[in-house]
């Protein structure tokens, strides 16, 4: 390969150093504490690292071959993280595809098509806008809330945990959401976003703020379900045609109200928010594990790095 001049080269003494080792090392927060002080200048990009300095910097360095056994034994939390990151997208895939298949229109899915029958959201419950609640308004503790920005980056398909609280003087401003409540983002960067849907299913009275539309049934649904439909391929595909605008895209409850999904029982409905949850539920032992596996390779290689732990044999 070949690199520009702004990058400084070395090479390391053979049975000296090992550059695996190197990178971990760099890594821990000594190690980035040494970097810091051989690289002068400002902050972020003006920062340049100063090779005479750098090749001044003292460093740990244990036996060479010992440096091999603390790599191997990094790499294999590596192999974990990676094959449980590998595991997580084939769950969302398969989450994917099997609510696709369930969720297109009846004629092309084998599930009984008898029983399905497409209606508007207009036909399914009234629509509610949502109010108030700046950045500045939110406050540690209070009364539960969300945002229209939550919507997209914080949750997906349902509220699982509120991320936001309001205080109690500001509640006449905003607007109330109750259990079984559709929540729309009313707006987005790109025409590809709006229209996000997640299902309030929490008995906890919660407050949504401005930009989030509200669809509260008025017919005996399962929320979840709806959500999920407002999510399939063929809900998006209506939803992209009601965009408006350039820079940042809205969609309006006048043209949501006659987005049409394809809705079964109340019974198959119930059957398919189970099988989402449950997929879901396997997902997030999945992060869980994730999570803590980095957690613990963050502390392996600050134990390694500084002789805390010696494995040599």
């Amino acid at each position: 390969m070949i690199a520009s001049h702004r990058f400084p080269m070395y090479k390391p003494k053979d049975g000296v150093l090992d550059l695996d080792y190197l990178l971990y090392f760099f890594k821990t927060p000594l190690g980035k504490h040494l970097l810091g002080l051989a690289s002068p200048g400002g902050a972020g990009r003006n920062k340049t690292l100063g090779q005479k300095d750098f090749g001044k910097t003292r460093i740990p360095l244990p036996l060479f071959r010992e440096q091999k056994q603390m790599v191997e034994i990094i790499l294999k939390w590596d192999e974990s993280i990676k094959l449980t990151e590998h595991l997580i997208i084939n769950k969302k895939k398969r989450q994917k595809a099997i609510l696709e298949k369930i969720l297109m229109p009846p004629s092309k899915n084998r599930i009984n098509s008898k029983e399905w029958q497409k209606v508007t959201l207009g036909e399914i419950g009234k629509m509610l806008k949502g109010k108030g609640i700046t950045k500045k308004e939110l406050t540690p503790n209070g009364m539960p809330c969300i945002r229209y920005g939550e919507i997209y980056s914080q949750h997906h398909f349902y509220l699982k945990e509120f991320k936001s609280y309001i205080p109690q003087e500001i509640l006449p401003m905003t607007e109330s959401i109750f259990f079984g409540d559709i929540l729309l983002a009313g707006s987005g960067e790109s025409i590809e976003e709006i229209g996000k849907a997640i299902a309030y299913c929490k008995e906890d009275k919660a407050y949504a703020g401005g930009d989030i539309i509200i669809l509260r049934p008025q017919i005996k649904v399962n929320s979840i379900y709806i959500s999920l439909a407002l999510s399939s391929s063929y809900s998006n595909r209506q939803k992209r045609k009601m965009g408006q605008g350039n820079s940042v895209v809205h969609i309006y409850s006048s043209s949501l109200k006659n987005l049409n999904i394809w809705m079964p029982s109340i019974s198959t409905q119930n059957q398919i928010a189970e099988i989402f949850i449950e997929i879901d539920k396997e997902i997030e032992i999945l992060n869980l594990k994730l999570s803590n596996l980095k957690k613990q390779k963050i502390g392996l290689i600050q134990q390694l790095l500084i002789g805390k732990i010696r494995v040599l044999k």
